[in-house]
Parts: C-alpha cells; sequence; structure tokens
C-alpha cells in the first residue's frame, strides 16, 4: 500500500509541488517586462529595443561624469599602504619567493589564467630554485 502511494506521489507530484509550481509561474509573470517608456514618451514592446534601452541605461549609469575636485574626496581616504611598503611590492620577484608561493599552493588548484594546476609547475620550480 505504502509503495503504491509513494509511486503515485513520484510520478503525479503532491498538492506541494503544484503550489510552488503555481507561485513560480504567477512571479514569472508578475516579474516579465513587457514593455518599456521611450525618451521620446512612447512606449515599446519589441525586445531587441527593450534589451537596447536596458543596456544604454547600465552604460550611462556606471559611466563617469568627469568628477571634479577628486583630490577632495581622495584625501579623506586613510593610507593603508606606506611609501615602504609600496617600494616592497613593486620590487622584483626573488626566484625563493616564487618557489615558496609555488609549493604553499594546493597543488591541484590553478595559479593563473593558463589553467595549468601547481603540481605541473612545481618540479619546475624546484629546478629554477637550484639554477
Amino acid at each position: 500500500m505504502e509503495t503504491a502511494i509513494q509511486n503515485n506521489v513520484a510520478v503525479s507530484g503532491d498538492k506541494n509541488t503544484q503550489f510552488f509550481h503555481l507561485r513560480a509561474s504567477q512571479r514569472r509573470r508578475k516579474n516579465e517586462i513587457s514593455k518599456l517608456k521611450k525618451s521620446n514618451g512612447q512606449f515599446t514592446e519589441n525586445e531587441d529595443e527593450m534589451g537596447a534601452m536596458a543596456t544604454d541605461f547600465y552604460k550611462t549609469l556606471y559611466r563617469s561624469e568627469g568628477t571634479t575636485d577628486m583630490d577632495r574626496v581622495l584625501n579623506t581616504v586613510p593610507v593603508k599602504v606606506t611609501a615602504a611598503m609600496n617600494e616592497g611590492l613593486l620590487a622584483p620577484f626573488e626566484k625563493e619567493e616564487v618557489k615558496i608561493a609555488l609549493f604553499q599552493m594546493f597543488p591541484t588548484k590553478a595559479p593563473g589564467p593558463d589553467g595549468m594546476p601547481a603540481h605541473f609547475f612545481q618540479p619546475i620550480g624546484n629546478y629554477a630554485a637550484m639554477r
């Protein structure tokens, strides 16, 4: 008896499934943008035009508007990197530094955009450190 009920629920779902499906469908309809108002006051329902309008809106939103007196703003930001720290950060890499960093990495983690895992470079790191 229990197996028959379980099979029926698995095939046809239960009331909760139907309830949540209806809620998701209602939310999708409610959140759908069917038209946008253009700058000339007219509405458009053309999807390509609405897509271009949305793209233009966000490009304009995040574009710099020629800020003035930026030094005044930046002077309120506390300095976290001193000149000495910056000099150390800009110094050339030492072979031993690279080897230490390479061997601290988990072997299967990719160190950069090339996608090669650390264990690929670790034997090279040993060789480079010896030279």
